[in-house]
């Protein structure tokens, strides 16, 4: 995950810019970076138990999958791919 400090930065950015141009009206500036802090924060909060699950998935496979000559890091990336897909997540 992104360290905390980055994440604010982002948001800060991003309010500024919407509220520059008009794409959010009658907001507190403060108030939209905290609700884009926290949108940041959780979206990559899915991705990370997404990540996990795939993991999981993988760890409970990878006899098998090596038995087959299957490379392991490249069945995790698939598995997130595919779960990401299935479940509509955007991965960055």
């Amino acid at each position: 995950m992104l360290h905390r400090t980055y994440i604010h930065a982002i948001a800060k950015k991003g309010a500024r810019y919407l509220l520059a141009r008009g794409a959010v009206v009658d907001t507190d500036p403060e108030t939209l970076e905290h609700v884009l802090e926290r949108a940041i924060t959780e979206e990559f909060g899915v991705e990370a138990k997404l990540r996990e699950e795939a993991r999981t998935l993988v760890a409970a496979h990878s006899a098998a999958a090596r038995a087959e000559g299957a490379d392991v890091s490249d069945l995790l990336e698939k598995v997130v791919r595919k779960l990401a897909e299935d479940r509509g997540v955007v991965l960055r």
